[in-house]
């Protein structure tokens, strides 16, 4: 139970098997070089206090959501996206989606609604946000 919590740089390659809750201390460009990590992740957190935007990429969210089909909670606050990536909507055991601080994110998508294990939508300070879609 002890290693399933591991805080790593964007360019980490040891991941031991056994994490499941991540935290980036830092972002890069394009997708994370891991070697063997396990498909159990559950938790990707990227924590920037005083960092306003991230480089986090449209390719490094859809890897994000090919590679890790049972993920529940997603931090990407302060990513530089004016829209979210289809990608997204593959993410269907999403439960908490932190997109805060996302000065640029104009407009949320119609999937979001539909995200059925979706509960906390986090989109504090997303200043440029015009509408939110209705849910059906």
């Amino acid at each position: 139970m002890q290693n399933e919590r591991k805080v790593v740089k964007f360019n980490s390659t040891n991941i031991q098997e056994k994490v499941q809750h991540l935290s980036f201390s830092d972002s890069g460009e394009g997708v994370p070089a891991f070697g063997k990590m396990s498909r159990k992740i559950r938790t990707i957190e990227f924590w920037h206090p005083f960092q306003k935007e991230l480089a986090i990429t449209e390719p490094f969210v859809k890897w994000i959501s090919n590679k890790f089909k049972y993920l529940r909670v997603l931090n990407i606050q302060g990513s530089d996206f004016q829209f979210l990536p289809e990608c997204f909507d593959k993410m269907k055991h999403l439960r908490y989606l932190d997109l805060s601080y996302c000065w640029k994110l104009e407009k949320l998508p119609d999937f979001i609604c539909k995200l059925q294990s979706l509960e906390i939508l986090n989109l504090w300070k997303c200043v440029a946000l015009a509408c939110i879609p209705p849910n059906r």
